[in-house]
């Protein structure tokens, strides 16, 4: 067997580099492959069009770094582009974990559709029965048809 060419002092280096580069993925698997698609203006018969693919996920690895009441409060704050507030949504499931689910159930109902499609892909991810029944109970409310998908996938990350 080979000897290690890095001291042992870098181990953790790498383990941290490691960690942020599964969390990285991790926001990239939740957001698919772009940030969520905006409806162009001129009504229901207008062509959707999707932002560039990296418009949110350096947004999302960049408050990965945050204390959870920092993003709280960006998710909170509704003079914050809805962006951010997507992308906030995300980090504090990562960070949180399932601590998250009381604070990012109320999002289900923003006004904002990109952040409601962050939190119900956010919220599928935490899992859990209380989840997978607000999931439920939102998708006949919704009209937006880009969050009712979400909503759907949501309830397809968790597991039966």
């Amino acid at each position: 067997m080979p000897a290690p060419t890095a001291p042992l002092g870098n181990a953790h280096a790498h383990l941290a580099a490691w960690k942020r580069g599964a969390l990285v993925l991790s926001v990239a698997l939740l957001l698919g492959p772009g940030a969520p698609p905006q409806a162009a203006p001129g009504g229901a018969s207008a062509q959707v069009s999707l932002p560039p693919p990296l418009a949110i996920r350096p947004q999302v690895a960049s408050l990965l770094d945050q204390p959870d009441t920092r993003l709280r409060a960006l998710l909170e704050d509704t003079h914050t582009e809805a962006p951010m507030r997507a992308s906030a949504a995300t980090a504090l499931s990562l960070q949180a974990g399932t601590e998250a689910i009381p604070t990012l159930l109320p999002y289900l109902q923003d006004r904002e559709q990109q952040v409601r499609i962050a939190v119900a892909r956010a919220l599928g991810r935490l899992g859990g029965p209380e989840v997978q029944q607000a999931l439920e109970e939102r998708i006949p409310s919704e009209e937006e048809p880009l969050v009712r998908e979400a909503l759907q996938q949501g309830l397809s990350f968790i597991a039966p």
